[in-house]
């Protein structure tokens, strides 16, 4: 995977955390944590690939 590719994963995985955050009222997660978690699946995916 390229840098690109795994610029657009990581943007792609904040809008849509963000966007489920906001829908919501009261929020139904803490956004910093879901950030957190959802950086550590990708990164992770992203270093088992290479």
């Amino acid at each position: 995977m390229d840098g690109g590719q795994a610029g657009a994963l990581l943007a792609v995985c904040y809008f849509s955390t963000v966007l489920r955050w906001i829908r919501e009222e009261p929020a139904p997660f803490e956004l910093p944590d879901r950030l957190d978690g959802a950086l550590d699946i990708v990164l992770r995916g992203i270093l088992t690939a290479s």
